[in-house]
């Protein structure tokens, strides 16, 4: 299947550069730039199967394409400014399929996806300066009211379907704006919490081990650990000095967390919230925010390092069979061909 790649140049940054260049690696696809296409450019994107994208293009870009437009959209359908795109490119719904966690499909040209991983390799000698590496901004979620505070809190050692607890509930939904807007306002209140209670326990083993916070978080709450506030260009190398990286996962059950790729990459031992696509990992790489706390799930593995590093070498064959080409090519064909596309720009 012959694939490439669009983006926005803006956008190509960051995670998002560590993940368009790790597919580009693993699909032997072209990363090409919306707003840098030349005509030559649209005829040779057209000899593709079909296009791999992680946001809006715009309608001008669209209505050059004539083969499938995969959106890789972790909430799709979900957000409303994701409504607010299918809406302006609702012309062209024949050719536009969406590739998410299982928790958002909805109807046939939305499939769900394994997140697709490259290679990951052994034996790495990166120099290890940071025991603790967690990346996550407040975004000031605390700022929404009252009810979306209180929902937040209730949920947050929730590990089902968020989506659905929305859906459920009638308070959530009554003042909703947009059309979904509220369910992004819910989901983020549950982030809050969590990061809060991780936050609170890293602090209290802050004087034991070398704990860093990539994020703009209150530091005067937390003095025994190191902060610094996010940048785009130099976060996937902190992944590289450090032992153990905390990945945290909104509401999904099907995709890893990008967090997760850039630590075993570089040679991360990650430890995980009790999503089942992470029923791999041995249960001591596990938390939660109730009795099995991260900091105890720290002090754990740190005491046993070396053996714990060896356990992540030997699942990676397993996370690559799982997570590699082969099961991401089929959920692309199985979507695809669920809908006839012979009906494209006629």
């Amino acid at each position: 299947m012959k694939i490439c790649i669009l983006t926005d140049k803006n956008r190509y940054i960051g995670f998002s550069r560590f993940n368009f260049d790790e597919w580009s690696k693993v699909l032997y696809s072209k990363i090409f730039f919306e707003f840098e296409l030349s005509e030559s450019d649209f005829d040779e994107i057209n000899s593709h199967d079909c296009i791999l994208c992680r946001s809006s293009l715009h309608l001008s870009t669209v209505k050059k394409i004539k083969i499938p437009i995969v959106f890789l959209d972790e909430r799709a359908h979900t957000n409303y400014f994701h409504i607010e795109r299918d809406k302006q490119l609702k012309k062209y719904k024949n050719q536009l399929f969406y590739l998410t966690d299982i928790n958002y499909v909805f109807n046939p040209q939305v499939g769900k996806f394994n997140f697709l991983i490259s290679d990951l390799p052994k034996n790495l000698n990166y120099k290890k300066s940071i025991d603790v590496l967690m990346v996550a901004s407040s975004k000031k979620y605390s700022n929404h009211n009252v009810l979306f505070n209180l929902y937040g809190k209730k949920n947050k050692n929730n590990f089902h379907n968020l989506w659905k607890i929305y859906q459920d509930s009638f308070l959530m939904r009554k003042f909703e704006k947009k059309k979904f807007e509220n369910f992004g306002f819910f989901l983020d209140s549950v982030k809050y919490y969590r990061r809060l209670e991780i936050l609170k326990e890293l602090n209290k083993i802050g004087n034991k081990y070398k704990i860093k916070i990539v994020g703009d978080w209150n530091k005067k709450k937390y003095k025994n650990l190191n902060f610094q506030n996010i940048y785009k260009e130099g976060i996937i190398n902190e992944f590289k000095k450090a032992k153990i990286a905390i990945i945290l996962t909104p509401n999904h059950k099907s995709i890893l967390n990008e967090r997760f790729h850039a630590a075993i990459k570089y040679g991360c031992i990650p430890i995980c919230e009790p999503y089942p696509q992470y029923e791999f990992l041995p249960n001591e790489f596990i938390f939660d925010y109730k009795k099995k706390t991260i900091s105890g799930c720290i002090s754990a593995i740190l005491d046993q390092y070396g053996s714990n590093k060896v356990k992540i070498d030997l699942l990676k064959p397993k996370i690559l069979e799982k997570f590699g080409k082969e099961n991401f090519l089929n959920d692309l064909k199985n979507l695809i061909h669920k809908k006839s596309i012979t009906s494209i720009h006629e």
